[in-house]
């Protein structure tokens, strides 16, 4: 997995990805990226990949946060997590 690399950052912040980008990295879609994302707020950041909300739809991460993710496990449960069936009437 190529890593991204955005030098626009001020000098000591990392610059803050979007849901495209971290899917690109990953080689997952962005709406896949997005309901991890939302896993990740509904739990308390017990379950899904590190990320901030903004607004309804729009998630920001951190490419540190997201790689420290990665070694500790954190893409592989995602990839091997299998989604609940919704139950409708």
């Amino acid at each position: 997995m190529r890593r991204p690399n955005d030098n626009t950052a001020l000098p000591g912040r990392e610059p803050g990805l979007d849901t495209k980008q971290v899917a690109t990295w990953l080689g997952y879609s962005p709406r896949t990226i997005a309901q991890w994302a939302e896993y990740y707020q509904l739990t308390g950041g017990n379950f899904g990949i590190p990320s901030r909300r903004h607004g309804l739809r729009k998630w920001s991460f951190f490419e540190s946060q997201v790689q420290r993710w990665i070694d500790e496990g954190g893409l592989s449960a995602m990839a091997h997590a299998k989604p609940k069936k919704k139950t409708g009437s």
